[in-house]
C-alpha cells in the first residue's frame, strides 16, 4: 500500500443545481503586477527588416520533409558556389572567348620589271628648292682672312693712313677711316736679315746720331729674324710709333715662304687716331739711349 495524498473530491450536487466547478490549483509563478524602467522595449532591425533566415526557415518549416540526401545542407559544394554566386553583387564572370575573325590577305600583285625600271622615285627637292647655309665655318673665315692679308701685303697697299708731324715725336701716321677690331691696317716692310747680321748693323746705327733705329727683332718658326727699315722709303709702317698701350699688334705671316710682319688693329680705330704699336724693347741698352720706350 502506497501512502499519499488524497485529492480532495469535491461536494456532491444537491437536487436541481449545478455540480460546482473543480477547483483550481494554485498558480506557483505570481504575475508582475508593476512596470520595469524602462516601459518601452528596445526595438530591434528585424522589426522593420524581415530577416533572410525567418524567410528561410518558414520555408523549411512550410516545405515538406526532404530525405538527407536531398537536404540542403548535404548539396555538394559547387551547387552552393553556384547559388552564392548568383546572389552575390561581387562576382567575377569571365567573358567567354571569342574567336578573332581571319584577317583577308590581299594576293600579292605581279611586279613588271620593265615598268619598275621606267618609274622614277619622287624626291623632296622636286617640289622644294634645296636651302644651302649661308653661315660660315670658322676655319672658312680664317682662311679668306688669310687670303685677305696675303693680297694686300702683295699688293703694298696702305689706304686710310697719313703721315703726320708730332711735337717732341717727330712723324707719325694717323688714320684717315675707321678700322674694326682685327683688320689689316699697314705691313712693316723692311730687309729680312738674319740676327747676326742685324748686331753689327745695329752698333753701326748707334754710332750715328742723325740716324734713327728702325729694327725690328721676332721669332718665326723657331728661328730669329730681324727687319731693318732703316732706309728711307715709301713705306708707311716703319713710320708707326712706340705706345706701351698702343692700338696696333703685330702678327707675324709666311707669303710665298718668307715670312712677313703685318700690323692689326688692336681695338676699334677711329677716324684721326694716332696708330702706335709696343716695340717690345726693355733692355737697359735700349732704354738709356731711348728712354721713350718705357713709355
Amino acid at each position: 500500500m502506497v501512502r499519499g495524498r488524497r485529492r480532495a473530491q469535491a461536494p456532491a450536487a444537491k437536487n436541481g443545481e449545478n455540480p460546482p466547478h473543480p477547483l483550481k490549483t494554485m498558480k506557483m509563478t505570481a504575475e508582475f503586477q508593476g512596470k520595469l524602467s524602462h516601459a518601452s522595449p528596445a526595438s530591434k532591425i528585424t522589426s522593420y527588416f524581415a530577416s533572410e533566415e525567418k524567410k528561410n526557415d518558414d520555408k523549411s518549416l512550410n516545405s515538406p520533409r526532404l530525405s538527407p540526401r536531398k537536404h540542403a545542407s548535404t548539396t555538394s559544394i559547387l551547387q552552393q558556389a553556384n547559388n552564392i554566386e548568383k546572389k552575390s553583387p561581387h562576382t567575377i564572370k569571365i567573358p567567354e572567348e571569342v574567336a578573332e575573325p581571319k584577317k583577308l590577305v590581299k594576293p600579292r600583285r605581279k611586279i613588271n620589271v620593265e615598268e619598275s625600271l621606267e618609274c622614277k622615285t619622287t624626291k623632296l627637292t622636286d617640289y622644294f628648292p634645296v636651302r644651302r647655309s649661308v653661315r660660315k665655318t670658322k676655319k672658312t673665315v680664317l682662311e679668306e682672312k688669310q687670303r685677305h692679308i696675303e693680297n694686300a701685303i702683295l699688293s703694298e697697299r696702305e689706304d686710310g693712313l697719313e703721315v703726320h708731324n708730332f711735337p717732341g715725336k717727330g712723324r707719325g701716321i694717323v688714320a684717315t677711316r675707321p678700322f674694326k677690331r682685327g683688320d689689316y691696317v699697314v705691313e712693316y716692310a723692311g730687309e729680312l736679315i738674319p740676327l747676326d747680321e742685324a748686331r753689327v748693323r745695329e752698333a753701326r746705327y748707334a754710332q750715328d746720331q742723325n740716324t734713327g733705329c728702325y729694327m725690328y727683332y721676332f721669332v718665326h718658326k723657331d728661328v730669329s729674324y730681324c727687319i731693318d727699315a732703316t732706309a728711307e722709303s715709301k713705306r708707311l709702317g716703319r713710320l708707326v710709333n712706340h705706345s706701351r698701350y698702343g692700338n696696333l699688334v703685330t702678327k707675324t705671316l709666311t707669303v710665298g715662304g718668307i715670312p712677313r710682319l703685318v700690323l692689326i688693329a688692336k681695338d676699334d680705330i677711329n677716324v684721326g687716331d694716332e696708330l702706335m704699336y709696343d716695340y717690345g724693347d726693355r733692355s737697359r741698352e735700349s732704354l738709356f739711349y731711348h728712354p721713350w720706350l718705357a713709355l
